[in-house]
């Protein structure tokens, strides 16, 4: 068994999926083959990387110009870091001296039985040190068939210039693909002004990159016909700001 990279099972709450974290240093937690009840439906779930810009001008030498704007996870670049995972149990906080040895000393997978208010759940969670932050990545699979991908964060701010605002933006890649392409599509809301009649319009196309990759448009909301749906949700965790 490698250190790194493996695919390991979990299961529970009707579901079937793989975890792997590929190296130490880079896109953080993957969920992989994901099975409810015997059917595929999520083939492969990431969030490998996320765009961390702050307000300019601004007086210190990070990030640098002139994009005054890090990378970090997959790819870092500008100044950014790789998603470094951490030991279960490291300390919330800069945790340096406490890197994983292995992916099965990061992972924590937990299972819990329905209650009057909520189903079953299958959870998956890893932390990650990121320079000055910590990034939690989980994923949650009820037994009601829905899954909540979710990002934590927390750390101090940058020493470089710890005055001034910035916005982590976090980045999800999925890939649902149930029965196939052919009933993989994206909404797409257009606003296009603020006067009636036709001032929003809403249009299905197939959910190609090629297609999705026009950032003008309100936002995008991928979905399959067979019943998978991937919807934003409004929580500070997702776009948490300093």
């Amino acid at each position: 068994m490698a250190l790194w990279g493996d695919y390991h099972l979990a299961s529970g709450a009707g579901w079937r999926v793989y975890w792997r974290i590929s190296q130490l240093k880079g896109g953080g937690l993957e969920v992989w083959f994901a099975d409810f009840k015997g059917r595929r439906v999520l083939w492969r779930g990431t969030a490998p990387f996320a765009i961390v810009p702050y307000h300019r001008p601004h007086p210190g030498p990070e990030p640098p110009p002139p994009e005054h704007c890090y990378k970090d996870g997959l790819g870092p670049q500008c100044g950014g870091a790789p998603f470094t995972a951490l030991k279960h149990g490291a300390p919330n906080t800069w945790a340096f001296g406490w890197n994983a040895a292995q992916d099965t000393d990061a992972v924590v997978v937990a299972t819990e039985p329905a209650t009057d208010f909520a189903p079953a759940h299958l959870s998956i969670t890893a932390k990650f040190q990121c320079g000055w932050y910590q990034y939690v990545h989980n994923w949650v699979f009820d037994g009601d068939g829905s899954i909540h991908p979710q990002i934590a964060m927390g750390g101090q701010l940058n020493p470089n210039t710890p005055g001034t605002p910035h916005v982590h933006h976090f980045y999800f890649r999925l890939d649902l693909d149930i029965d196939g392409f052919p009933s993989d599509v994206a909404e797409i809301f257009d606003h296009n002004t603020l006067n009636d009649p036709g001032g929003d319009k809403t249009t299905l196309v197939a959910a190609q990159g090629k297609l999705l990759a026009d950032v003008s448009k309100s936002h995008h909301l991928p979905y399959d016909y067979v019943g998978y749906e991937i919807s934003p949700r409004n929580f500070d965790v997702f776009g948490a700001r300093d």
